[in-house]
């Protein structure tokens, strides 16, 4: 729609907007479909000329805008992946990712309006599409009256597709978010950290043992939180070698981070002894639970699976990650990552 010098509806409202601004406290995010950048419409409105909160259903009818496109919403879901306009997704809840560790903190606090106004605050998610180019931002907001208004400028009355222009409420075209690949660790920075638990027993090639494993990323000698892990299977059992009376293996289970809840594989063998529990959850790292056993004859149990588990993790800023944990060939209790 072609800018024009500003014009008057053809009839006043009794309530209207007097006020518009936008800030965009986080300008960069991961296009994982999980992490957001938080945005916040700043709305002053009077009746009668008295200022007035905005009700309920006013601040429900904020929604954001292509500024270039203004007459695309950005549509509400969960997951950019679910509905999107150029990637991007809007939401009303931040979901709990860490934002980006690059992304600006601009504007007030919306503890403290500046002018007695209402703040709205809504989030960004993105997919691969939005690695295309920023979005610059703009908003709409609907008066129980009927009255639009839209933050590139235009005003409409009820019912109306055709909106006068009025600067007041342009918030201009500098209200942009971008959109950047997610973060692939190296194997090299996954870190497994061995914790001595229950032991028995003084010989290393028999020794009972329930030890943990956390599962860490480490990047640039910063540990990234993670915030789900999943291992699939399970579980493992290792035996040192392939002789058939080889009776003294090892097998895991695993948890997730934050949870004292370990999953296990029921085709892993366990032996005489009871699976052990977790007693304290780990926040912010994933767990395998290491058991050391010496009554599992190798012979017995000749489908189990030995292989490495395939490890899925989300980190803090909700990309996903990859890798296999498996044991040492040759040592009997000693695994890696790869």
């Amino acid at each position: 729609m072609k800018r024009s010098k500003a014009t008057s509806t053809t009839a006043a409202p009794d309530w209207k907007v007097t006020r518009v601004a936008l800030y965009v406290d986080h300008d960069l995010l991961y296009a994982n479909e999980h992490q957001q950048v938080r945005v916040r419409a700043y709305i002053e409105a009077k009746n009668n000329g008295n200022p007035v909160p905005l009700t309920p259903t006013e601040i429900a009818s904020v929604s954001l805008i292509d500024y270039n496109s203004p007459r695309n919403a950005i549509p509400f879901s969960t997951q950019a992946r679910a509905t999107a306009w150029k990637g991007w997704s809007a939401q009303r809840v931040y979901n709990k990712y860490a934002y980006h560790p690059a992304a600006a903190r601009n504007g007030h606090s919306p503890s403290t309006p500046s002018a007695g106004g209402d703040y709205v605050e809504l989030y960004l998610s993105a997919d691969a599409e939005a690695l295309a180019g920023p979005l610059m931002l703009g908003f709409t907001i609907t008066g129980d009256n009927g009255w639009r208004y839209r933050t590139d400028g235009y005003v409409f009355e009820p019912g109306s597709d055709e909106g006068a222009f009025n600067t007041l409420y342009d918030t201009g075209p500098d209200k942009a978010v971008r959109a950047e690949p997610p973060i692939v660790y190296a194997t090299s920075e996954f870190v497994l950290d061995r914790q001595a638990g229950y032991r028995h027993g003084d010989a290393p090639d028999v020794t009972i043992f329930d030890d943990i494993v956390t599962v860490s990323i480490v990047n640039g000698g910063r540990v990234v939180e993670l915030r789900s892990m999943q291992c699939k299977r399970a579980g493992m059992i290792h035996w040192i070698d392939e002789l058939p009376d080889t009776h003294n293996p090892c097998y895991t289970g695993y948890a997730e981070p934050g949870s004292t809840a370990i999953t296990w594989d029921d085709k892993v063998p366990v032996g005489s002894l009871p699976r052990p529990t977790l007693s304290v959850a780990i926040p912010g790292k994933g767990t395998i639970m290491l058991c050391g056993r010496n009554d599992i004859r190798r012979a017995d149990h000749g489908g189990a699976p030995q292989e490495p588990v395939k490890v899925t993790l989300r980190d803090t800023y909700g990309s996903e990650q990859h890798c296999h944990i498996g044991f040492v060939a040759g040592e009997r209790d000693t695994l890696k990552v790869s």
